[in-house]
């Protein structure tokens, strides 16, 4: 394969040859169309006479080749000066990918230019980090995918080790917590084949269109009463008025997952005698619902990552109550997808409140499917 160098220096002599021959031809022309009314001149030291246009001619022929010549030898340096600075950077970049290809991520490229190459070697860099933090993320995944599906299966093949060899008895007790751990790991794949889907499909929901959140909200509130009376909790929320839509446009579906998914995290860490309240407003065109409760809290430090997956503030309390980490990493990926936002304020002891803002719509014909 010809070089990327060896091409560049071809194609600048090709280039600067042919101009040079071209003005040649061109002055050798001009200048003998020019000079047919010149005169013989007669030389002395030889008693002749001579042509002086065919002398003209021939000093100019000669002083031009020279020229070209000279011309060519600088040509030729200097292509070979530029065809170097040129490929160089080229030939570093290629050395960089074929790395990166090879996996090798943390390979690095500093080229000190302000021009294009300076702006791709930067785009190159931008790239090998980009896929540095991806195959980090993807590895803490299968480790962390790797635990969160061991620990069900363990107890299960405990529990099933336990009964044939009549350490826990085989009825109805033990076979429920066989059934809870089956519960739990379902859910778990469930949640991660969920989180899949909205992380790598482009359109990622069924039917997007004009929905009153006041009705979502109802219907979501009224799923989840029982379980918040059978704790012990107090759930409030105001008398909304569906004659007075907040019409937004979303996945109906998905937005009510959100909302049972944020009430479920507070019905989890809320203790008896608590309260969760919910309240939706309209702030600069924006529909504003917050899930406000009165349990453990969360903290400060632990703020920032509470949207990624597997992470839990409290690890063995998330896994007693039956968490997987994950539930939250899908409430951003939805709403984010909807081109809203989700933030979180808490404290320890107090309690957390989750606020969902979501743009308005006022189209009640706009529907995409």
């Amino acid at each position: 394969m010809i070089s990327m160098q060896l091409r560049l220096f071809v194609t600048y002599m090709i280039v600067i040859l042919v101009a040079v021959l071209g003005a040649g031809w061109f002055l050798h022309v001009y200048v003998s169309t020019h000079v047919n009314h010149w005169v013989p001149v007669v030389d002395m030291d030889r008693g002749r006479v001579v042509n002086s246009r065919a002398l003209m001619l021939k000093a100019f022929d000669n002083a031009l080749w020279g020229a070209g010549f000279i011309a060519a030898g600088l040509a030729f340096v200097l292509s070979l000066l530029l065809s170097r600075t040129i490929s160089q950077p080229l030939r570093q970049m290629m050395g960089i990918t074929r790395r990166i290809a090879d996996g090798q991520f943390k390979e690095r490229l500093y080229i000190a230019r302000q021009d294009e190459f300076g702006e791709l070697a930067k785009s190159l860099n931008r790239m090998a980090q980009r896929l540095e933090s991806i195959e980090s993320m993807r590895t803490q995944l299968m480790a962390d995918v790797a635990h969160e599906l061991s620990t069900p299966l363990t107890s299960i093949q405990g529990l099933m080790e336990g009964m044939l060899d009549g350490v826990f008895p085989m009825d109805a007790a033990t076979l429920e917590r066989v059934q809870q751990e089956v519960v739990r790991l379902r859910r778990l794949v469930h949640n991660l084949k969920d989180l899949s889907v909205l992380e790598s499909h482009p359109h990622p929901f069924t039917s997007i269109q004009v929905n009153n959140l006041v009705e979502i909200l109802s219907d979501t509130v009224r799923q989840v009463e029982p379980q918040f009376a059978e704790k012990g909790i107090e759930l409030r929320y105001p008398d909304w008025d569906r004659t007075a839509p907040v019409n937004v446009l979303v996945d109906a579906e998905r937005m009510t997952q959100v909302f049972l998914n944020l009430l479920s995290n507070a019905h989890r860490y809320t203790a008896e005698g608590g309260r969760v309240d919910i309240d939706l407003a309209v702030e600069e065109g924006q529909a504003v619902v917050r899930v406000r409760d009165t349990g453990i809290g969360i903290a400060q430090a632990d703020l920032p990552r509470i949207f990624e997956r597997f992470y839990r503030a409290d690890p063995s309390r998330s896994r007693s109550t039956g968490g997987s980490g994950i539930g939250l990493s899908i409430v951003r990926e939805i709403i984010e997808r909807h081109g809203g936002t989700i933030t979180v304020e808490s404290e320890l002891g107090v309690g957390s409140c989750f606020t969902v803002s979501l743009p308005m719509t006022y189209d009640d014909d706009a529907v995409t499917e």
